[in-house]
C-alpha cells in the first residue's frame, strides 16, 4: 500500500493547469498570473476532494470511493444489466465516454475489483497513490501505446478486467445530443487486438447517459473551442466547477447499462480482423439501442 499521501499543493497546481487549458491550449503568462487568484479557491477545494477520494479508496475500496465522490454531483444513478458482468475471468468493458462522472458511475456499479481503467497519461492521476494501481496510462506516442496494449493483454491473461473508452475523447451524451450512435464508428482498433490475442475474453459494452446538463452545453462560452468534442469537454469542466464551487444543482441522474457479454474472439463468425471489428461494432450498436429503449423508450433507428 502506498505510504505517501497525496500532495494537495501539487494536485491544486495541476488542476489550475487543467482549468486554463480547458479555455485555451496556452495562455500568456501575464493572463494566467491575473486569473490564478480567481480560480485558486476552486482548485484548492477540488484538490481537497481528490485527497479525500484517494483516502476513501484506501479505507473503503474503489467502488465505495467512486460512489462517495459521485454523490457530490448527482442525485441518483440508474443501472441496468449489472448481472451481465461475469464474476471472474478475462473481461473487457468498452463504453462511450460522455464525460463528467461516467467513470465514477461505472466503477461504483461493478461487482468486481480486479480491473484497471485505460486513461490518458495526465500528471494529475499520478498524484493519487491509491488510485494509481487501478490505471493504465496511454499517450499518443506509438511506443507507449504498444506498451499499454501489452499491459492490457497481461491483465486479461491473468483473468482480470479492463475498462476502456475506445474513442479516447468526450463523446456526445446519448440523453440529448445527436451523434452518439455515429461516434461508435470511431472506436479504436485496439479492441480487436485484445479480443484476438486473448479470445476467451468476455466483451461487455457499457453505455452511459445523463451526465451532462443541456443547460451547460447550450451556454455560448462552450462554443469557444472549434471542435465539437472540445466543446463537450469544456462544458464538462464548467458543469463540475459550477456544481462544486458554487453549489449549483442540475438534478442529474446518470443512466448506465451493461450489455450481454460475448466471447467474440471465440466466435466462428469472427475470424478475420475485419470480422472482429464488425462484431464489436454490432454489439456496441445493439447496446446503444437497448440503452435508449430501457431508459428513454426511444429508438436509435
Amino acid at each position: 500500500m502506498p505510504s505517501q499521501p497525496p500532495d494537495i499543493p501539487a494536485i491544486r497546481s495541476l488542476l489550475l493547469d487543467q482549468i486554463f487549458s480547458a479555455f485555451a491550449r496556452s495562455l500568456p503568462r501575464w493572463l494566467r498570473f491575473l486569473l490564478t487568484p480567481i480560480f485558486w479557491p476552486v482548485a484548492h477545494k477540488f484538490a481537497r476532494l481528490l485527497f479525500q477520494f484517494d483516502a476513501q479508496i484506501a479505507e473503503n475500496g474503489i467502488q465505495k470511493a467512486a460512489g462517495w465522490i459521485l454523490d457530490h454531483f448527482v442525485d441518483s444513478t440508474r443501472t441496468s444489466g449489472i448481472d451481465h458482468i461475469p464474476p471472474a475471468g478475462p473481461l473487457l468493458i468498452a463504453g462511450n465516454h460522455p464525460g463528467a462522472y461516467d467513470i465514477f458511475a461505472q466503477v461504483s456499479s461493478l461487482p468486481r475489483t480486479d480491473f484497471r481503467v485505460i486513461v490518458s497519461d495526465e500528471k494529475l492521476y499520478r498524484t493519487l497513490p491509491h488510485l494509481h494501481p487501478y490505471l493504465i496510462y496511454v499517450t499518443h506516442d506509438p511506443h507507449n501505446r504498444m506498451a499499454a496494449v501489452r499491459l492490457m493483454l497481461e491483465q486479461l491473461r491473468q483473468g482480470s478486467a479492463i475498462i476502456i473508452f475506445p474513442t479516447g475523447r468526450v463523446d456526445p451524451d446519448p440523453a440529448f445530443l445527436p451523434g452518439a450512435l455515429e461516434e461508435l464508428d470511431r472506436w479504436s482498433s485496439s479492441l480487436e487486438i485484445l479480443l484476438r490475442k486473448v479470445p476467451e475474453t468476455c466483451l461487455v459494452v457499457a453505455i452511459t447517459s445523463g451526465v451532462l446538463s443541456p443547460k451547460i452545453l447550450g451556454h455560448p462560452i462552450t462554443h469557444l473551442p472549434h471542435e465539437p468534442w472540445q466543446q463537450r469537454k469544456l462544458a464538462e469542466f464548467i458543469q463540475v466547477m459550477l456544481q462544486f464551487a458554487f453549489g449549483m444543482k442540475f438534478r442529474l441522474s446518470p443512466c448506465i447499462s451493461f450489455s450481454q457479454g460475448q466471447q467474440i474472439g471465440l466466435s466462428s463468425h469472427a475470424k478475420s480482423r475485419e470480422e472482429l471489428q464488425l462484431a464489436v461494432h454490432q454489439q456496441a450498436l445493439t447496446a446503444m439501442a437497448d440503452h435508449m429503449q430501457v431508459f428513454y423508450h426511444a429508438s436509435t433507428s
